[in-house]
């Protein structure tokens, strides 16, 4: 297993980052994108990294039907290598996104 450094791209304890075109915000055990105001369910947040997901199982009714999907993002601490999913019913599989991931000033 590797080993904690003290050069992480995003050290435990950063609160603001840049994943890609997103910004988050770590809120409690949510991880928060500023820009929509989607909110993910905090599954791990340790020294090696942060991994969120959010889901819905519900009638949209301005789309008039109903949506059962998932949206995943996993976070390397030491080199900032982010992974960005989703799976929507329904639709084609759609392929994860690789994201570049940066601390923010607070």
């Amino acid at each position: 297993m590797a080993q904690p450094t003290s050069k992480d791209v995003l050290p435990l304890g950063v609160k603001h980052f840049v994943c890609g075109r997103f910004a988050l915000t770590v809120e409690g055990d949510t991880l928060v994108v500023d820009q929509s105001g989607d909110v993910y369910r905090i599954l791990e947040n340790n020294r090696y990294g942060v991994v969120a997901t959010s889901s819905m199982s519900e009638f949209v009714p301005k789309l008039k039907k109903v949506i059962v999907a998932f949206f995943s993002i996993a976070i390397d601490r030491s080199t900032g290598q982010g992974l960005w999913a989703e799976g929507v019913t329904g639709r084609a599989p759609e392929s994860s996104v690789q994201l570049k991931c940066e601390a923010l000033p607070d």
